[in-house]
Parts: structure tokens; sequence; C-alpha cells
């Protein structure tokens, strides 16, 4: 993100960091900044926010399928290859 904004020209003022979108929109909605959250963090925030498509460009985000490692996970394995399917060559470390 932040090469993104450097190429653009701009320079963010990063006030807080945060592993959590809940916390993110939180504060988005209470009026403290904007920031940049999936889509789908925004749309299912507990606070109200808006939420602006950016232009496709070179943000790519890498997504994983989680499941329990102490036991078989046949689930997991069919879900990873409808990925695939669904996803083609983009897919490839799933």
């Amino acid at each position: 993100m932040e090469a993104a904004l450097a190429a653009a020209g701009a320079t963010p003022s990063v006030v807080v960091e945060t592993p959590g979108y809940a916390v993110v929109c939180a504060l988005v909605s209470a009026g403290l900044g904007v920031a940049v959250v999936p889509e789908m963090a925004a749309r299912t925030a507990a606070t109200p926010v808006g939420s602006r498509h950016l232009e496709p460009g070179s943000l790519r985000r890498t997504i994983s399928v989680a499941y329990r490692t102490e036991e078989a996970a046949p689930v997991a394995d069919a879900f990873r290859a409808l990925m695939r399917g669904a996803f083609g060559r983009a897919a490839r470390h799933v």
C-alpha cells in the first residue's frame, strides 16, 4: 500500500495501526480518519462506514484456506480445488 501511495505522490499520515478491520472501521466511523480495507470488512462493519472501489492496479491480496491441522481436511482440500478451478492461474498457491 505504501509503495502504491508513493507512486501516486501521496504520503499517508499513519496515526494508528491495528491488525483488526473492526477497529479500523470503528475509528473511521467515529470520524478519526480514512482507511483502505477489504470491501467485505467495510460492508459488514458493526459501525456504519462508506466505501469506494479503488481502481485496479498493482495492489494484490493473498488469502488462505484455514483448517484444523490435527485431522484430515478433505473439505479444505475440496475447497482448495474449487478455488483453483474458479481462479485458474491466480490460485497457483492455493
